[in-house]
């Protein structure tokens, strides 16, 4: 009955019941705890020396941008309002290649954008001029958007699709 009783006792005071050292504790348990108190210390010093590392570790040099990010840096521009000429004057020290890359990413956004708006579809199936001032206004929107307004090359993709031509702008 005595054996039971340390027993459970033992058992109480392993499953989280803390007792400071040598307070009616085996010799054997305080081993232990103090294995756990270690592995503690240990634990918190690895944390705090990583922790240091990513405070303490040097920031990479500044990069050219590819062009997916100056494709995504024109798209901002482009939707906060800014036209052609503003976005190209603000990237003008960026490499002509990406640059040029970006203008035919644009380009093939735009004309897949108003394949699936069926311009096409909607040129052939108008009854009258409003009709085409939709259709012509959805193309212009579409261009504007894109910050696209003085690309010739896009006006005579669309003109040689669609048949629409764009002269507003």
């Amino acid at each position: 009955m005595a054996r039971a009783r340390k027993f459970r006792r033992l058992v109480k005071r392993r499953q989280g019941a803390f007792r400071p050292p040598g307070y009616g504790v085996s010799r054997e348990y305080n081993r232990d705890n103090e294995d756990t108190m270690i592995s503690r210390w240990t634990k918190w010093l690895v944390l705090a020396a990583v922790a240091l590392l990513l405070v303490s570790a040097p920031m990479t040099l500044a990069q050219s941008p590819s062009a997916v990010s100056v494709f995504s840096i024109w798209v901002r521009l482009s939707l906060r309002g800014f036209s052609q000429e503003e976005i190209e004057s603000l990237l003008r020290n960026m490499d002509e290649k990406t640059v040029s890359d970006v203008k035919a990413r644009l380009r093939r956004t735009v004309m897949a954008n108003l394949q699936l708006k069926m311009i096409g579809d909607r040129v052939r199936f108008s009854r009258d001029k409003d009709d085409l001032n939709n259709v012509i206004t959805s193309v212009e929107t579409e261009i504007r958007f894109a910050g696209m307004q003085t690309d010739d090359l896009l006006k005579l993709m669309i003109k040689n699709r669609y048949g629409i031509r764009l002269d507003r702008f």
